[in-house]
């Protein structure tokens, strides 16, 4: 399983709901409903669900709905969405027609304080942060809904923080790379044409290197 294959983001809407209750989730799909009407909530509810060290794909379904964690939210959400090293091959799926009303939001900006009493900085600032390996997501809105004071101290504010990562068709907000932070660029011809005899993707699925 060292790699990240299409049908990891692909999730048949006919078998979506799981009984969280049987001994053997055969399905290996979590429903996210911010309405109740799924087996959790939050997002991170539904991340803290899967096992430590779990060594099989799990698709957690996010049906359509703002997820929002701030110190303004409601009371259904109250954290950022941290999915850690410990928990390998998860899938964040929603409706690929309804991405930009399945949205994952925080407001966090670089001058905020954390819980140490320092500054989170931009690194920590993230809506969603991914540690683990082999995690993929699709039809899924990941925002930062800081509003920023022109000129302002550390407005600096991250949507989605990953070790890796690598796009495809992707759309709405955060598109835009002029948008984006410094470290974000495209490459020139030079800098990538020691990459172009390495093979990446074979059939269907990335291959691991």
């Amino acid at each position: 399983m060292g790699f990240v294959g299409w049908d990891d983001v692909k999730l048949g809407l006919g078998k979506e709901r799981l009984d969280v209750k049987e001994e053997r989730n055969r399905s290996r799909v979590i429903v996210v409903d911010k309405c109740g009407k799924g087996d959790s909530v939050t997002v991170q509810g539904a991340v803290d669900m899967v096992p430590p060290h779990n060594s099989e794909r799990v698709k957690i379904y996010i049906r359509p709905g703002i997820y929002r964690s701030s110190r303004f939210a409601i009371s259904w959400c109250r954290e950022k969405v941290l999915v850690p090293d410990s928990k390998p091959y998860i899938s964040f799926i929603g409706n690929i027609n309804r991405t930009s009303e399945t949205v994952i939001t925080w407001n966090n900006k670089a001058s905020d304080k954390g819980k140490d009493g320092g500054e989170l900085g931009t690194y920590r600032s993230a809506s969603v942060t991914v540690e683990s390996d082999y995690f993929c997501a699709t039809g899924i809105t990941f925002e930062n809904s800081v509003v920023a004071v022109p000129g302002g101290y550390g407005m600096q504010a991250v949507a989605l923080r990953t070790a890796v990562f690598g796009e495809y068709q992707c759309r709405g907000k955060g598109a835009d790379r002029k948008k984006r932070v410094e470290w974000s660029k495209t490459f020139s011809f030079e800098e990538v044409r020691p990459f172009l005899g390495v093979k990446f993707i074979g059939g269907e699925q990335w291959l691991r290197l």
